[in-house]
Formats: C-alpha cells, structure tokens, sequence
C-alpha cells in the first residue's frame, strides 16, 4: 500500500512522496522521510512533531493602495446608476457619451428630440429640455461620485479613513 511521506531536511519538510514504506529509497545525506497526512512543504518538524507554518502577516493597504480601490469603488458607483425622478438612468460610460451628444444636439437645437431607449429597455420621446435635464441631472451623479472620493481620499490622507468608510456616503 502507497502512503503519503514528507521529507525532512534540517528540521524542514522540503518534499512531498507518496512510498510503500518497504521499497528501496535512497534518500540524500541529512534527509529522512516521514509518514503525514497533513504536513507539506514549509512545515517543521522537531521531536516527531509536524508543526504548521505561521500565517504571514497582513498588512493593511498603504495610503495609495486605499486610493486606488478608492478610485475603483468610485468607477462602480459611477458605472450603477442612478434614479432620476423614478427613471433609472444608466451612467455607464458609453451612455455618457450617448446623452453628452445628445445635449449636445439639444442645445444647438432647442427643437430637437429623440426617441431614447431607457436603462428598462422602454421608449422614451424626449424633447431637448427633457435631454438637458437629463444630463445634467446624470453630470451631478457622477460628478457627486467624484467628490465622494475626493471627501474619502482627504480621510486616508488625514489619517482617519477606516475600512466602513469604503461602501459608506456614495450617492444613490
């Protein structure tokens, strides 16, 4: 029957072998093999004891680390949405570009409209005024998302920013 073996060098399992136990295994100077279900590479071994290895420290993001996932937890609010008077409005970044043409058609052309398929897949005839609400009304969600992580990177550099504070305070 196969068991499963570690190698031990200096204190240290350093290999994994699966070995009949009776079979010839010539084993290099200062290794021995051991019979363990659980040891594994990085372990220790004293006294016929195996001995885990510690887990490694984790360290808390630095301060640019922290703006980094700042600055990406601010591009997944922007990327959700936002309700304006009950129509979900998509700010995706393609939409944005979408609605900025429009607005900027509709303020070239005060008589300008469009048929605009919503965020629900509904139909929407909107008239320029209805456009230009509507992206000023997406501007102020984004632009909001910004400063919310400007607010957030002020905190991290002042010291005072917790983990909480990451998905607390964006506008909906």
């Amino acid at each position: 029957m196969t068991e499963r073996y570690v190698i031990v060098e200096g204190g240290a399992v350093v290999a994994v072998a699966l070995w009949d136990g009776v079979s010839d295994w010539p084993l290099p100077d200062g290794q021995a093999a051991h019979p363990s279900d659980v040891a594994d590479v990085g372990w220790t071994y004293a006294a016929g004891e195996f001995t885990a290895p510690a887990a490694p420290a984790v360290l808390p993001p630095t301060s640019e680390e922290w703006k980094v996932l700042i600055a990406a937890r601010r591009w997944l609010q922007v990327q959700a949405g936002t309700d304006v008077d009950g129509i979900h409005l998509d700010t995706s970044d393609t939409s944005q570009v979408k609605i900025t043409g429009a607005a900027l058609e509709a303020t070239l052309d005060s008589s300008y409209s469009c048929d605009w398929k919503s965020a629900d897949g509904t139909w929407v005839t909107m008239d320029a005024a209805q456009i230009l609400a509507i992206a000023r009304a997406m501007r102020a969600y984004i632009q909001a998302c910004y400063d919310r992580e400007k607010a957030l990177a002020a905190e991290v550099d002042a010291g005072t920013f917790t983990d909480a504070m990451l998905d607390e305070g964006w506008p909906a």
